[in-house]
């Protein structure tokens, strides 16, 4: 059997710190090639995960009659409200930064790419979530081979922007 190794290493490296809203975190993307590569596309993209609830009632039948009434089993009396708890989460994509279009790496060089990435508002068409995690998202796509991709989470404050 053949293992198809990874034909780059792929580091992402910024200030471990909190951010805000309106901030601009550098960061340094390092891809050492192992072997020659043609880099079809290398994205980095800063997403953020909303976990909410939520509260609402619902009407249901009330228990069923006891069976040994002789009858068949029925439902009796008006329906009875419960109270339901829906979990949500979904998963948005905030920014995302495209670089490196059909570029050719060379074995054993390292290359080193300096990026601004913005953290802009965040455009919510309800109330915020109860939760939001953040992480960034990088994916180098290339010709023949798997596309190589991290996910580096990345703190920020919503309460305050600059």
């Amino acid at each position: 059997m053949i293992a198809r190794l990874r034909p780059i290493d792929l580091t992402v490296n910024f200030e471990d710190r909190i951010y805000r809203l309106g901030e601009t975190v550098s960061l340094s993307v390092i891809i050492k090639p192992i072997r020659n590569a043609t880099i079809t596309d290398c994205k980095i993209q800063l997403l953020y995960e909303e976990q909410w609830d939520e509260f609402f009632f619902v009407s249901v039948p009330r228990f069923p009659s006891s069976p040994r009434s002789g009858r068949e089993s029925s439902f009796t009396g008006p329906p009875i409200s419960k109270h339901v708890v829906e979990r949500h989460r979904e998963e948005i994509v905030h920014t995302t930064i495209c670089f490196l279009q059909n570029t050719e790496l060379s074995e054993e060089k390292l290359e080193m790419y300096p990026l601004q990435f913005p953290i802009g508002p965040i455009h919510a068409g309800r109330p915020i979530a109860q939760t939001i995690r953040w992480h960034f998202a990088i994916s180098v796509s290339m010709l023949g081979y798997h596309s190589v991709w991290i996910n580096l989470p990345i703190k920020i404050d919503l309460s305050a922007s600059n």
